[in-house]
């Protein structure tokens, strides 16, 4: 798995399609391949929060608009030191936040406050550089905003 760059990420990561879905960790550790809103690991939940920002920013985006969010801009530095450049990322995140509608900016607040509390004492402000987990987090969070998505519009397909 690469992050963005090319940079190989610290952490490597071997599928094992025998399991479908489970990633064994060099440590010997598995990890389901589904987001895993209890784990409370430090750059598991980092990666989380920066797929929401990515969320957020890019529901704003008009079809087809080419840039790139901040969240994604940022991401190799949030790697290095999240909990300075997470508050960069949050505050730029605000202001495309207050242009979604209420019940869409409400859930948005609710999921980075649920992540957020997740956090041991002591973790969230440290600045050390995170290891590979939190691009799984990220992707974890990006899967599930995505399989939200399909299976709202599935529910909308059968009721028409």
């Amino acid at each position: 798995m690469s992050a963005p760059g090319g940079a190989v990420c610290l952490l490597k990561l071997q599928i094992d399609m025998r399991s479908l879905g489970v990633v064994h960790l060099d440590k010997g550790e598995s990890i389901d391949m589904a987001l895993d809103s209890e784990r409370d690991d430090r750059s598991y939940l980092y990666g989380r929060l920066l797929a929401v920002a990515d969320c957020m920013e890019f529901r704003t985006f008009d079809s087809g608009d080419p840039r790139e969010t901040n969240a994604k801009r940022y991401m190799t530095e949030f790697s290095h030191h999240p909990f300075r450049t997470w508050r960069i990322i949050e505050e730029r995140a605000r202001i495309y936040l207050r242009k979604l509608n209420i019940p869409e900016r409400i859930q948005y607040e609710k999921l980075l406050q649920e992540i957020c509390a997740k956090f041991k004492a002591g973790e969230f402000e440290k600045n050390t550089p995170l290891d590979g987990l939190y691009l799984l987090g990220y992707n974890h969070q990006m899967y599930e905003f995505y399989n939200r998505k399909k299976t709202e519009k599935e529910k909308e397909t059968d009721n028409e």
